[in-house]
């Protein structure tokens, strides 16, 4: 792996550009809003908060979701989304629209007056397991008697970028089917755009680039470099070292079995045995190390008491606003 980092202008398609371009674009705040409630009454829109993983050590925060609020008083939560979609990331997408929902109960007077929740993820990975086309739009629903769940409070819409050859648009305005022709492919910013939205998008993203505004992008994808490099090289070190102890330990038993045999087999199992160790020493090495830079704490003892699956959660909650004490207990819950 490369030691060195690069800076490169963010494509079009990248979260925190969406991040920018959501605050900045009223007209595609609406024309969202719209797509996913089917109501084009809508006239204006405000964005109510953003989410984030939370702040690193120096001050810098890594962006996710965003909350919108349209003049009729509902609201929609929209992500762009990169990378591959995991399990822990469905879960995540759920847990964010059930707090809007959790939010109007708090800010409302009766439950009659919570609103559906419309949840729209934008994705540029590949095809998410079991969603084959380029819409999806998910309800509460009895699969044994197809039985829809009207009255649901949560839609999760997903729309696959990398799927749009194969499916008509049609339900979208032309303007939203131009964004998303821009968001599929980095390189389409440079043709003429025919669309007021799509002309509207081209012009924010040439801002974007140029503008103070580009500057924390540079951060963030500096420091999540820092991150991914830190886990390869304890990643790497954690194999080597388990595939020489795993081997040692393989050729000890060989011996006692067998020389001849012992020898086969007790590098197979070493190797095989060392492979696993390695993996799981390389992990703790660089979640530790992710701990000591955000809350100053050696946790590698408590590390390694935990599990494979409490690892991955880990993983998934370091970046989130969360104190060293919540942090361990959201990872045994």
């Amino acid at each position: 792996m490369k030691n060195t980092y690069n800076k490169r202008i963010p494509d079009i398609c990248s979260d925190y550009f969406f991040h920018y371009l959501m605050q900045q674009s009223a007209l595609l705040r609406k024309e969202l809003c719209i797509y996913l409630s089917h109501d084009d009454h809508i006239i204006s829109t405000t964005v109510e908060y953003n989410d984030t993983y939370g702040t690193t050590n120096k001050g810098k925060k890594y962006i996710m979701d965003i909350v919108v609020k349209d003049d009729k008083d509902r609201y929609y939560n929209y992500e762009m989304q990169n990378g591959n979609i995991s399990d822990n990331d469905m879960k995540r997408f759920q847990i964010y629209a059930m707090r809007l929902v959790d939010r109007q109960m708090n800010e409302r007077e009766s439950i009659n007056h919570v609103h559906k929740v419309r949840q729209l993820i934008i994705y540029t990975g590949r095809a998410i397991q079991d969603f084959e086309h380029y819409q999806h739009k998910v309800n509460l629903y009895d699969k044994r008697y197809q039985v829809l769940l009207r009255k649901g409070l949560i839609t999760m819409n997903f729309i696959q970028i990398q799927k749009k050859e194969e499916e008509e648009m049609e339900v979208m305005s032309r303007g939203l089917q131009e964004v998303m022709m821009l968001f599929a492919d980095k390189d389409n910013y440079k043709k003429e755009q025919k669309t007021e939205l799509g002309k509207e998008v081209v012009e924010l993203y040439k801002k974007f680039v140029t503008s103070k505004d580009y500057i924390p992008y540079l951060q963030m994808e500096r420091d999540k470099w820092v991150i991914d490099y830190r886990m390869q090289e304890h990643w790497d070190a954690g194999i080597t070292q388990g595939k020489e102890e795993g081997l040692e330990e393989g050729l000890i038993k060989g011996k006692e079995e067998g020389l001849e045999e012992g020898l086969i087999k007790g590098k197979e199992e070493g190797i095989e045995e060392g492979l696993i160790k390695g993996e799981i020493n390389g992990k703790l090495k660089s979640l530790n190390e992710m701990i000591k830079q955000k809350y100053q704490v050696d946790s590698m003892d408590w590390l390694k008491k935990c599990n494979e699956e409490q690892l991955d959660k880990v993983i998934a909650l370091i970046f989130k606003d969360l104190t060293y004490d919540e942090l361990k207990e959201e990872t045994t819950k």
